[in-house]
């Protein structure tokens, strides 16, 4: 359970950074975007629309599809590896029935 909530926070502060972006994370917030469009552009996925705005190729339906797949993926696995860790970790320090050893 506790997974669901580091992951619903660590998607809020992804989305929120989008959305509010400070001025010094502008750059990283658009390359969390255009990385990860650009690797499947290589791998020819039509992942860009056809049009261009302002030298800036916006991304398609598939795209944002693609890009919202891959960052909830990875906030899952990485809630899931955390609460896991300080689960085993917990469990080592009380010990085989909650008896320290």
């Amino acid at each position: 359970m506790r997974s669901r909530y580091l992951f619903a926070a660590l998607v809020l502060l992804h989305v929120s950074g989008f959305l509010f972006p400070p001025e010094g994370f502008a750059p990283l917030i658009a390359n969390s975007v255009y990385l990860p469009l650009t690797l499947l552009k290589m791998a020819g996925l039509p992942v860009y629309a056809s049009a261009e705005a302002w030298g800036w190729a916006s991304p398609s339906p598939f795209g944002w599809a693609a890009v919202i797949l891959i960052w909830g993926l990875t906030w899952w696995w990485v809630a899931k590896l955390a609460t896991w860790a300080f689960r085993r970790r917990g469990a080592t320090k009380q010990g085989v029935n909650g008896i320290r050893g």
